[in-house]
């Protein structure tokens, strides 16, 4: 059995819970809006693009300078996977 890499500790860590729209209340203390590599697309789901939210912690994230496809984010800082070099 292979050993869990720390980028997959980190994931198990962050309690992911997927999202199919903008939360429409603020986030709870300590969490984040992320979205996947993929270019923000307006419906979720499209072309691949994924969002959720997650606990804010690690060094898997990166605040995201994309406007998420000029949709209303309602003041939320959002973040992105970090991409890492290979």
């Amino acid at each position: 059995m292979a050993k869990n890499t720390s980028a997959e500790r980190e994931w198990k860590k962050s309690k992911v819970r997927y999202v199919g729209g903008i939360p429409r209340k603020p986030l709870a203390k300590g969490r984040a809006l992320v979205h996947n590599h993929v270019i923000p697309q307006k419906a979720f789901s499209a072309n691949g693009f994924r969002a959720w939210t997650q606990k804010l912690s690690g060094d898997l994230l990166e605040v995201c300078p994309c406007d998420w496809a000029g949709v209303d984010l309602r003041g939320l800082v959002h973040y992105r996977v970090k991409r890492f070099a290979k």
